[in-house]
């Protein structure tokens, strides 16, 4: 199965911020027709590790399930009967983003407790975001634990579905990070997408996405899933963007994070 047909959102939301990891609602539905009208289904994650040999099939993912995705995103999905996997940052649920840098002090709320109930029930998949989204391989084996296994069944007793998957923050993730992936019962860690997409270290399956920003257009998004060129230039962006991604890392473990 080509998991490289994963891509991932974190804001939907018009209000200024300083970083990428947005896109605004009107630029969101864009790309949201321009992927239909090609011909391809948006999925939750469950449903493509389901359907390995429909390459049409693209999971539709949302890191740290932001408020703004409830109010601005989920319209849309449901419009077009589109349904999502939404990775959710357990300790945070209708609380403000105060686990992230945040430059410049802009904040952003996480989505409550009802709200996931509301997508949930509409259709969409919960997964893990841990607990804190704290960098998982600068953690002892007793806090990674906690993390995995905590935000697993938070998420279990918050709705009547399975938790299947995990994503790590940051991308990062050791050899103590997948053991206790698959001891905490997921099918599958998510980071973003590196040189090769089919990857399974000693049975837990890394599940490669491609993020989608601030910059990106429609056409853009199109190549980040259409194999060719400019598939290959997304993956050196994506490349660049997860290296840049190491600042705000450097900047949690000078706060003491």
């Amino acid at each position: 199965m080509n998991l490289s047909r994963v891509l991932v959102y974190h804001k939907v939301d018009s209000r200024f911020e300083w970083g990428l990891t947005r896109v605004t609602p009107s630029r969101f539905e864009q790309q949201i027709v321009s992927l239909l009208d090609r011909g391809f289904r948006l999925v939750t994650l469950r449903e493509l590790c389901g359907h390995p040999g429909d390459e049409r099939r693209i999971a539709l993912t949302f890191d740290d399930a932001y408020e703004s995705v409830y109010h601005n995103a989920f319209p849309v999905l449901q419009k077009y009967n589109v349904h999502s996997t939404l990775f959710v940052v357990t300790d945070f649920i209708g609380r403000k983003n105060s686990w992230d840098v945040n430059y410049g002090g802009r904040c952003f709320r996480h989505m409550t407790g009802e709200q996931l109930q509301e997508m949930a029930a509409a259709g969409h998949e919960l997964a893990s975001h841990t607990c804190t989204h704290n960098t998982l391989t600068e953690k002892s084996r007793g806090e990674i634990w906690r993390e995995l296994s905590v935000s697993r069944q938070t998420l279990k007793s918050l709705v009547p579905q399975q938790v299947r998957y995990i994503a790590y923050p940051f991308a990062r993730y050791d050899q103590r990070v997948l053991d206790l992936t698959a001891e905490a019962g997921y099918a599958g860690g998510c980071i973003f997408m590196r040189e090769n997409p089919h990857v399974v270290i000693n049975g837990t399956p890394l599940i490669y996405r491609q993020g989608v920003y601030l910059h990106d257009t429609s056409r853009s998004v199109i190549s980040k899933v259409t194999p060719g060129f400019g598939f290959r230039w997304q993956r050196f962006q994506q490349n660049l963007i997860n290296w840049a991604a190491g600042g705000s890392v450097v900047m949690k473990r000078w706060r003491g994070e």
